[in-house]
């Protein structure tokens, strides 16, 4: 007897595009999977945390140096978005590489 090995196939990720009132362009994505390489314990008109659902994220790339520095601002914005908005979201903040901060929302 053989086994089999089952690969999880995971669903192709959605997209769409924001502009927030500031004028910047985000792209929202659903089915990103979230990054486990750095995990990061508000609202700012900039980011387009009101027009995100449960599972879609936004990416934003961000200097090397300043890594450490986005991720905590992005939390930090986060954070902010729920208090003032008396919102039941929940948010995760990760490095998805050397240069890029992603957003997901998971509530």
């Amino acid at each position: 007897m053989t086994k089999k090995t089952v690969k999880k196939v995971l669903p192709k990720p959605e997209q769409r595009s924001v502009t927030t009132e500031t004028g910047e362009v985000f792209i929202i994505q659903k089915n990103v999977p979230i990054s486990m390489l750095l995990r990061s314990l508000g609202p700012h008109i900039r980011y387009p945390f009101k027009d995100m659902l449960a599972g879609e994220s936004f990416e934003m790339k961000v200097g090397k140096t300043d890594m450490k520095r986005a991720v905590s601002r992005m939390s930090s914005a986060c954070a902010s978005y729920v208090r003032k908005n008396n919102n039941a979201a929940k948010f995760t903040v990760r490095r998805t590489g050397t240069d890029s901060v992603r957003v997901w929302r998971i509530k």
